[in-house]
């Protein structure tokens, strides 16, 4: 009994380790090219804009996963267990809403929503410290408003655009959950 016990204790050690070289990983390779790119207008649109909806919420649920594997061993008075319990219960829901919009967007990678915009307005938002998010606004053919963010070269081309010919449409091509672009053009 007490071998199964040290099996299952290595397997769980193992398993945080491994969960913390993912997360060392993502952490060290990826937020800093994150922070290069995203925060300069970059990676709004496509494939690499919905990984960056979903990517700090998934870097979070790996380190609350990694947190709740190693700190179950620790535990030996049932009231401890209880809370631990609760923990997980509230870290679990915490981590499904978190990760919601992202999950639910799947479905659509292959089948986007789509929508053509009339009066465009382009606006960008530099009010937050070293991050500037360039949007498009405009209403589809039913009075809705909608807005979305993109790369900053999208944004340029379609200023651009709506500069030179105030009447211009947009197909955009998104994911309805995130909101990412997944395509646009302007006609």
């Amino acid at each position: 009994m007490n071998l199964d016990h040290e099996k299952n204790k290595d397997l769980r050690y193992k398993c945080a380790f491994f969960i913390f070289i993912l997360f060392g990983i993502l952490f060290f390779i990826g937020i800093p090219t994150f922070f290069v790119f995203a925060f300069q207008g970059g990676f709004e649109e496509g494939v690499a804009g919905y990984i960056k909806s979903g990517m700090s919420s998934i870097v979070l649920t790996i380190f609350f996963l990694a947190i709740i594997i190693t700190s179950v061993t620790k535990l030996n008075k049932i009231r401890l267990k209880i809370a631990w319990g609760i923990g997980l219960i509230l870290g679990s829901l915490f981590c499904i809403w978190s990760i919601k919009s992202f999950i639910l967007d799947i479905p659509y990678l292959f089948d986007y929503e789509e929508v053509y915009l009339s009066q465009l307005k382009f606006d960008f938002d530099s009010n937050y410290e070293y991050s500037i998010f360039y949007n498009v606004e405009g209403y589809d053919k039913n009075r809705k408003f909608y807005s979305f963010t993109l790369n900053k070269n999208t944004y340029d081309l379609g200023k651009e655009q709506c500069d030179q010919n105030r009447n211009i449409r947009a197909f955009i091509e998104y994911l309805p959950h995130t909101n990412t672009v997944m395509h646009i053009e302007f006609r």
